[in-house]
């Protein structure tokens, strides 16, 4: 729902920012255009990526427009599913789990929350989880950290297919700044004269030269690009 609210946003903005300064809406709609770069983007996308992600990548933009599924009564629903699951577990032990957990979709405990079951990936997570635990023989602490493996795994799977749709925007790679030395050393030294003690050190390093001093006096010197301008230089 908020990405189309947000596209017609977007939308809106541009149409009415460019009538408001004299533009002719007709110019944006060049059809000759929209069809070389759609065409091309698309076709850049079929050549790069097999057909299974392709058609990932098309259930995750129809997912966006559908919206979250992850409400408060899906939160609620999972918690009531875990306080079972942990209750049966807790009355005859851990091995009356393994039916569930070997096949979580003829069971009746999984059948009774259809949003738990519905979400495959909390399901083979939960399920792989439990069967580690019911061979035992793993200490907590590396339970744990199978536990986060398994999910950043998860996440890098379902982060291919925005990956691969994200390879065909159009992106500017901008150089890298350079700056010379010298133009690092003279920032310093601009840098310094922000400093009122630096500032009076200067001026008292320079008032005792027999040079001239000009009517802004030295504290004024500057820096440029090349180097500091000390006003001794001005000889």
């Amino acid at each position: 729902m908020f990405v189309l609210i947000g596209l017609a946003v977007v939308f809106a903005s541009i149409i009415a920012g460019y009538t408001m300064h004299g533009g002719q809406l007709l110019i944006l709609f060049q059809i000759s255009e929209f069809l070389i770069i759609g065409g091309a983007a698309i076709g850049a996308l079929l050549i790069s990526n097999p057909p299974d992600m392709l058609r990932r990548i098309v259930q995750g933009v129809l997912a966006t427009l559908r919206g979250n599924k992850l409400s408060k009564a899906a939160y609620l629903e999972l918690l009531q599913f875990l306080f079972e699951i942990f209750q049966l577990a807790k009355r005859e032990g851990l091995i009356a789990l393994e039916q569930h957990v070997e096949n979580p979709h003829s069971s009746a405990i999984f059948s009774k929350y259809p949003t738990v079951l519905a979400n495959h990936h909390a399901v083979d997570f939960f399920c792989d989880t439990m069967k580690v635990v019911l061979n035992g023989g793993v200490p907590p602490h590396d339970l744990e950290d199978l536990m986060e493996l398994d999910l950043e795994t998860i996440h890098q799977k379902e982060s291919r297919a925005p990956a691969a749709l994200i390879t065909i925007a159009p992106r500017r790679r901008s150089s890298p700044l350079r700056i010379r030395s010298q133009d690092w050393e003279s920032l310093l030294q601009c840098s310094a004269w922000l400093s009122p003690w630096a500032r009076w050190t200067n001026l008292r390093r320079w008032s005792d030269t027999a040079l001239p001093q000009p009517w802004w006096g030295p504290s004024w010197a500057c820096c440029s690009p090349t180097g500091w301008l000390d006003p001794s230089d001005a000889a």
